[in-house]
């Protein structure tokens, strides 16, 4: 889940999803201030478009800005709740921004996605174990 394609089967069509296609070009070459210029200007133009919110967020990740990385892929995830990569992000960014009940919830929301992904298993019993509790993911 380290690259981002633009998401090629994304309903929109013109100017946006070609945005969104040159802002995944630049966060894959760590270009993230032209990548965050882009996807900010689709927000705001489109503010229901999951995939530049990801973006963000990714962008929020690499950049260490974990309060904006949780936010815009919370906002991602609840525009595209089906989103695997999008649930994974999440997942993966609120263990990194040490929000374990928030990143237990967002790892069994992807659990629910991806069941046969072990990682996933793996992150809540990890958590589960770090809070002392147990209980089957």
């Amino acid at each position: 889940m380290n690259g981002l394609s633009g998401n090629p089967d994304s309903p929109l069509i013109g100017d946006a999803a070609s945005l969104l296609r040159e802002a995944a070009a630049h966060f894959n070459k760590q270009e993230f201030r032209a990548a965050a210029t882009i996807c900010l200007k689709l927000v705001d133009s489109h503010p229901d478009l999951g995939e530049a919110w990801h973006i963000l967020g990714r962008i929020g990740v690499e950049t260490s800005d974990f309060t904006n990385a949780v936010a815009s892929l919370a906002r991602a995830a609840s525009l595209e709740p089906e989103n695997i990569a999008i649930r994974f992000s999440l997942a993966q960014t609120l263990d990194k921004a040490a929000q374990p009940e928030r990143a237990l919830a967002a790892w069994r929301a992807y659990a629910q996605l991806a069941p046969e992904d072990h990682v996933a298993q793996m992150r809540i019993a990890t958590t589960l174990h770090k809070q002392g509790g147990v209980s089957s993911p």
